[in-house]
């Protein structure tokens, strides 16, 4: 039964410590509703943000907690409700009011610009000038270059976008944000690419903001984050308030069932079976894959069933050798044999073998996202039919496939750019489970989707695994490898560093192996 607010989640009700009741607020959300179409996204929610406060916002994907950061950007308007800024009635038109308001927005979805470099993306629209009139460069990459080092980001401002990793974009999203003089700042899923050294700097970073008076609003997935840094939770389920409590009056079973309006099974993973039998041939191996300033001399082998979990910190080289495994990386030189055949290094190749990849970006290089669900799942099997394509054929194996990954009918006909988190990541597994892959290859299948579309994820990887397929999955989250992966491979500096098999190992040990130990090898 879902949870219902009471006269204390109100607005001005019990939020934080009763100091922070005697502070106006910097930001006030109340009554808010916004419809899409048919949809109702938020329905009447109160949101407060005071200065020297770190809000949490929570809910389930579709709760509505994008749309409420959305209509608090300036990037909706509000079919009801009002904004009040510094208890002052307020409308932001557009972003860029909302910014000169002082409201500062790091977004889950990247919107740097790729030609640009890291300077001219953090200052755009704000570049310093000589005579008002010519881009002052040198001026521009000192500044920048003393803002990344004063948050401990060590990134070059003249490197282009481009080039960047999805890590280092998110690294870049958050100075970019914090480069403006905001008294509210609203964190969307801001670790959602970071590994756990990263992402610990993030949270130091968000404290000396709440040190400085700031107001912080924070949505995250990753209920530890919430605990470690959050004053002050709001939960949401179905674009409706459940409720607002001091966050020390919530523990992690708590919050998790008012987020999904039931008690979630205490494990989200799915139940260990004996470890695969590694004594035959590999169904995959790999030799000796590098790719220039990514990967070196990388060698391992896949068996049947398995999960075999990549672990290691941003830049280790995880996505380089997915990427390179699966002929995406023009750069890279490799041996890959699947069933000892060698399998020639391009991405058509690897899937004609049976080898798939979900990729760590869904939006951008997993999905056509202005295509229906239909057609991004019916877009693996295409090729199998060329000249002789059969429409019935392909639907019913996208249908079948959607059942697979429990992904409701009626959404198949629906862009994939309307659907959850959760629910575009089960149409990209969902395609490759056209084809029947021997080899899956996933890179952070979870990132950014909640708790209850983890778990169901996790369930859907181990039932591909005990049908005899092979995966290979990178995670920056130590305690889903260590909770779903048979084996555990670490990389340091493009290189394996570190093999853990046949024991679960202490987040401490992979961790270790990841940042310092060197450690012995075993393919």
């Amino acid at each position: 039964m879902t949870a219902q607010p009471s006269a204390l989640d109100a607005p001005g009700g019990v939020q934080g410590s009763a100091a922070s009741q005697l502070t106006p607020a910097a930001l006030e959300l109340r009554g808010i509703s916004k419809r899409f179409g048919v949809v109702q996204a938020v329905d009447s929610v109160d949101l407060v943000l005071r200065p020297g406060e770190v809000h949490a916002l929570v809910g389930e994907n579709g709760a509505g907690k994008s749309t409420l950061i959305g209509i608090a950007a300036g990037v909706y308007q509000p079919d009801g409700g009002q904004l009040l800024l510094r208890d002052r009635a307020i409308r932001f038109s557009t972003p860029a009011a909302a910014e000169a308001a002082g409201v500062s927005v790091v977004y889950q979805e990247l919107s740097l610009v790729p030609d640009l470099d890291v300077a001219e993306n953090i200052y755009l629209h704000r570049e310093p000038r000589r005579a008002r009139l010519f881009l002052d460069n040198a001026r521009l990459h000192a500044r920048c270059g003393a803002h990344l080092e004063s948050l401990g980001i060590d990134i070059d401002p003249r490197a282009h976008v481009a080039t960047l990793s999805v890590a280092q974009r998110q690294l870049i999203e958050i100075a970019k944000a914090l480069s403006r003089d905001a008294s509210v700042v609203i964190f969307d899923e801001p670790t959602a690419s970071l590994g756990s050294v990263e992402e610990a700097h993030l949270l130091a970073i968000i404290g000396r903001l709440k040190a400085e008076g700031k107001a912080v609003a924070y949505v995250s997935h990753r209920l530890d984050e919430i605990f470690a840094v959050c004053d002050v939770v709001t939960v949401l389920k179905d674009g409706r308030l459940v409720a607002t409590l001091p966050i020390t009056q919530v523990d992690h079973e708590r919050l998790v069932s008012l987020m999904v309006g039931r008690e979630l099974a205490e494990d989200l993973f799915p139940p260990r079976r004996s470890p695969p039998a590694r004594d035959g041939a590999p169904v995959l191996r790999v030799v000796d894959a590098s790719s220039p300033g990514r990967i070196r001399d990388v060698s391992l082998s896949l068996w049947p069933g398995e999960i075999v979990g990549l672990a290691g910190l941003i830049g280790s080289g995880r996505t380089s050798l997915l990427r390179a495994i699966f002929g995406a990386d023009e750069r890279a030189r490799r041996s890959v044999l699947l069933d000892g055949i060698e399998v020639g290094p391009s991405p058509v190749a690897a899937i004609g073998a049976g080898i798939a990849y979900v990729t760590e970006d869904r939006k951008s290089e997993g999905l056509a996202i202005d295509l229906t669900n239909l057609a991004n799942l019916e877009s693996t099997t295409l090729s199998r039919y060329g000249w002789r394509y059969d429409p019935g054929a392909t639907r019913g194996a996208a249908e079948k496939a959607a059942d697979e990954v429990r992904l409701d009918s009626g959404l198949l006909d629906r862009r994939s750019r309307l659907l959850s988190g959760g629910n575009q990541q089960k149409v990209v597994l969902g395609k490759w489970l056209t084809v029947s892959p021997r080899v899956l290859l996933c890179d952070e299948p979870t990132r950014g989707i909640d708790v209850g579309a983890k778990a169901e994820i996790y369930r859907l990887l181990r039932g591909l695994a005990d049908t005899g397929v092979a995966i290979l999955m990178a995670s920056s989250e130590l305690p889903e490898i260590l909770g779903l992966a048979d084996r555990i491979l670490v990389m340091r500096e493009g290189r394996l560093v570190a093999e853990f098999a046949d024991v679960v190992p202490t987040e401490e040990a992979v961790m270790r192996a990841a940042a310092m130990e060197q450690m012995e090898v075993t393919v």
